[in-house]
Formats: C-alpha cells, structure tokens, sequence
C-alpha cells in the first residue's frame, strides 16, 4: 500500500437497518466523488452499530483486500468502487434473511 502509494485509512458508513455501505478513501478523481467522511464515535444507545462495522471490516478483509491486488492508484480505485457496488447491489446480505441491502 505504501510502495503504491495508496490510502491507508478506510472510512466507513454503514446503514445498519439496510445494510448499505459507502466506502471513502479520501480521494477525488474523475470516476470517485469524495464523501468527505469524518471520523465519529457510534452514538450511545447504537450498542450493534459497532458489532456491525467490524463485521463489515472482516468481510472486506476476507472477501477483497485478501484477494485483490494492486497494480497502481487508479487500479485501486476502480477495484474498491466495484466491491462497493457488488457488496450494495448483488450480494446477498446473510444478516438479513439473504436480501440484498438495497
């Protein structure tokens, strides 16, 4: 990551009543708007929101980073978009009874 110059921090939203995620890296480019994501402490009372997140995290662990590599910046880019896009639209969210979170 450091060698390709790539980002080292990962912010994350997740809406845990649909399960949707957005991804922010921090980056602006042509194909990726920057959420302009800022780090918060899960609000008291949220007692499965961080269960939730850490959840996530292991499964882009396992199921992306784990597996992916890559081959430059743009690279990067391009490969966490679609995992967003597939981990929103096309696969099944097991937590919720195997609906998609969408």
């Amino acid at each position: 990551m450091t060698k390709k110059k790539l980002p080292k921090h990962q912010h994350m939203f997740r809406d845990t009543k649909s399960g949707f995620m957005f991804l922010d890296y921090g980056i602006r480019n042509t194909r990726q708007e920057n959420y302009k994501a800022e780090h918060r402490y899960i609000p008291p009372g949220y007692c499965i929101a961080n269960a939730d997140v850490e959840s996530v995290h292991a499964m882009i662990e396992q199921e992306f980073f784990d597996l992916e590599t890559f081959n430059e910046h743009q690279d990067f880019i391009l490969k966490t978009q679609v995992e967003q896009y597939f981990y929103n639209m096309v696969r099944p969210n097991f937590s919720k009874k195997g609906f998609f979170p969408s």
